[in-house]
């Protein structure tokens, strides 16, 4: 359980990595909603935000791309993380095959594509290198997953979404 409970951590900080950020902002007009408008909507830039009488700042390195390529490279993350979700649901129904199927094909080595080879010449060298161990992490947690040992595979998830993480720690897309 106690492996479970990791892996689900990892994955919700996954989560929070990868998707939009939309900072809360005070009402506008009848104060009906505190978030963005569609004349402003939330962007996936570093920003600066106050959480009480703190400030935080973006500590993150930037990998820059041409707009069209972000794009598609954004896409790409979020459908890392439902590909991860997939598996955690497999694994839930103790469908191990499935869920190697999805680690190898989806997010493993043998998901390269078109999308990876039009992002390369932008992304800087030390993120390549993290993508390429996360893709290798994902490789080998398909190896596990076909044994069909819940601990094990628990274990190996929570490798593969910790190399997830410290990418986007350490990166984002501008």
């Amino acid at each position: 359980m106690r492996k479970f409970n990791l892996a689900l951590v990892s994955f919700i900080c996954l989560l929070a990595l990868t998707m939009e950020p939309i900072f809360a902002q005070p009402p506008k007009g009848d104060g009906a909603s505190s978030l963005p408008s569609s004349e402003s909507p939330a962007k996936h830039e570093p920003q600066d935000a106050v959480q009480g009488a703190k400030q935080v700042t973006e500590s993150r390195q930037p990998a820059i791309y041409p707009a069209d390529v972000r794009l598609g490279f954004l896409q790409r993350m979020r459908e890392n993380l439902a590909y991860l979700n997939e598996i955690q649901a497999a694994l839930a129904a103790s469908d191990f095959e499935q869920a190697a199927d999805i680690a190898e094909y989806k997010i493993g080595l043998s998901s390269y594509g078109p999308q990876n080879k039009r992002q390369f010449p932008y992304t800087p060298a030390p993120m390549k290198q993290m993508g390429d161990a996360s893709r290798r992490s994902a490789s080998k947690l398909a190896l596990v997953l076909k044994e069909g040992d819940m601990k094990k595979s628990l274990e190996a998830l929570a490798t593969t979404t910790s190399t997830c993480v410290a990418c986007h720690a350490t990166f984002y897309a501008q």
